[in-house]
């Protein structure tokens, strides 16, 4: 009898052992400033919502206009169709845009009647990892001790639209300059939400 008490209890420790424990949430516990200079938590935040992600800065001279167009026609689709979505633009140049510029630049695309926030506050090199690890996409500010011997000052990103559930998972990844597929962005919201 005592054999199987053993046994019984070593079987339990064991199985408490293996207890599944929760996953990390997967975009990070940092707290940001919006464009409001509001603190912004995104695990707080964006976690149980369905989110998209873009990285832009606010003196880009070529692919961040555009791209801030497409999110804003994104943002009237999903309030047309009431969708529960947010909508994030990390910085890529933070020493840059604090929260006034990008305030400002918020303003260009009504972000305040969506439920957009620019997010900044974090150092170049934390963007520069951050967009790495967590959206595989690539980010990078050339030495700007020679920016005015070359003119060129513009941060080099990724121009993708990142679609990502409730669980912090990135679903989908879409074109977020040209040949943008609004349609098949709404649907996969839909699906998710």
């Amino acid at each position: 009898m005592k054999k199987y008490l053993y046994l019984l209890l070593f079987l339990i420790i064991v199985i408490s052992g293996c207890e599944q424990k929760k996953p990390e949430w997967n975009f990070g516990t940092k707290t940001y400033l919006n464009q409001n200079n509001k603190p912004f938590k995104i695990q707080k935040e964006l976690q149980g919502k369905v989110w998209i992600a873009n990285f832009i800065f606010t003196n880009c001279e070529t692919v961040c206009i555009p791209m801030s167009a497409n999110f804003k026609k994104l943002a009237e689709l999903a309030e047309k169709e009431n969708l529960e979505v947010k909508f994030i633009s990390f910085s890529v140049d933070p020493e840059t845009d604090n929260p006034e510029t990008l305030k400002k630049y918020s303003a260009n695309y009504d972000a305040e009647k969506y439920d957009w926030n620019f997010l900044t506050s974090y150092s170049q090199k934390y963007i520069e990892k951050y967009a790495k690890d967590k959206f595989q996409t690539y980010v990078y500010k050339p030495d700007t001790k020679n920016t005015h011997a070359t003119g060129h000052n513009q941060v080099i990103h990724g121009t993708s639209f990142y679609l990502v559930d409730k669980d912090g998972n990135i679903v989908e990844t879409y074109a977020g300059v040209q040949d943008v597929k609004f349609d098949e962005i709404i649907s996969k919201v839909k699906e998710i939400d």
